[in-house]
């Protein structure tokens, strides 16, 4: 460890390049939890009244929403919604079924000190589930730049009043 280091405050390094040390979160945003808690936070910091709130909660999304939030680094330029999009896909497990990206944005993080990538998976295709009853993990994986995003969500945690929260 160089004399720099020693110096440097601990935490994200906020003139850190997309691809060196880096913070990201992955969610399953189409979740009610996950919605409900963003809701919820805009309530507190004033951005949302409760009825608009309950007005939001209550239209379900049509389709899976996986979100990528990066913390205090900007998505460089030259990665494009389109590779993103491109490059993205849910994979479950048992079925071995490849869900490809429908659509991608790009948003600045509200509090300045990022990006949010949201990206939409179908919920259906040909008339049937995209994700099976049966299914117990599914893998999300997507380019960013020179970076893979990988993660595994483990179905059978993601539980609310006795039903998926997908």
């Amino acid at each position: 460890m160089g004399s720099q280091d020693r110096n440097r405050p601990y935490g994200p390094d906020p003139n850190a390049k997309f691809g060196v040390m880096q913070v990201i979160y992955v969610q399953w945003a189409s979740s009610l939890t996950v919605r409900e808690a963003q809701v919820r936070q805009a309530e507190l910091e004033g951005k949302l009244t409760a009825e608009a709130a309950k007005q939001l909660l209550a239209e379900a999304p049509g389709g899976y929403q996986i979100s990528i939030v990066s913390e205090f680094v900007e998505i460089p330029a030259d990665v494009l919604p389109s590779v993103v999009k491109n490059s993205a896909y849910l994979l479950t497990e048992r079925g071995k079924r490849k869900i490809p990206a429908e659509k991608v944005e790009f948003l600045a993080r509200k509090d300045g000190l990022g990006t949010v990538i949201n990206l939409y998976f179908p919920r259906e295709a040909d008339g049937a589930a995209v994700i099976s009853p049966g299914e117990s993990k599914v893998r999300f994986q997507c380019k960013l730049g020179n970076a893979t995003v990988k993660t595994e969500f483990h179905l059978d945690k993601m539980i609310r009043q006795g039903q998926r929260d997908l």
